[in-house]
């Protein structure tokens, strides 16, 4: 499979310092200020996922962050929302490999993200084995990389 990944950008360069940033920030335990940078991450690789998504680097990343989010909201016992950033990247990646429209290329990149994506919610499910039943039927939102929110991310959209 030839790799296409998009040109060093300066969304690209962006979304690397502020995953540095909420690494520095969550290994300080400054959990809000960690949140609202990795959310603002995901942000970026959200739409950079919908943009090129046949380049691995950005899938592998937004993939990251999803799991940064996850253990963020674990180690403050926020669980179903831990989960939700686990089963976030799994839903959407099968969600590449069922559309129609999804290229050969697409498809090969998401059953390699799939690999990434399921042994942390393994790990995850028999951690907490009562909230994986809860989390999977209260979280099934959305399959796409968008549009998902959280309560530090809300706070400072409206300031």
């Amino acid at each position: 499979m030839q790799q296409v990944q998009q040109p060093d950008s300066p969304k690209k360069l962006l979304w690397r310092t502020l995953l540095k940033q909420g690494n520095d920030f969550y290994s300080k335990e400054q959990w809000l200020n960690a949140e609202l940078v990795y959310f603002q991450a995901y942000e970026v690789l959200s739409k950079e996922c919908q943009n090129y998504p046949n380049d691995t680097d950005t899938l592998m990343a937004w993939i990251c962050t999803c799991h940064n989010l996850s253990t963020l909201f674990e180690a403050q016992g926020e669980l179903r929302t831990s989960l939700h950033y686990l089963l976030l990247p799994q839903d959407y990646c099968r969600a590449l490999l069922e559309k129609n429209e999804s290229c050969e290329e697409v498809r090969l990149l998401a059953i390699q993200a799939l690999s990434v994506t399921w042994t942390p919610i393994v790990e995850f499910s028999k951690k907490y084995p009562n909230i994986q039943h809860c989390g999977q039927n209260a979280m099934k939102h959305t399959t796409s990389p968008v549009n998902r929110g959280s309560k530090a991310a809300s706070q400072s959209m409206l300031h």
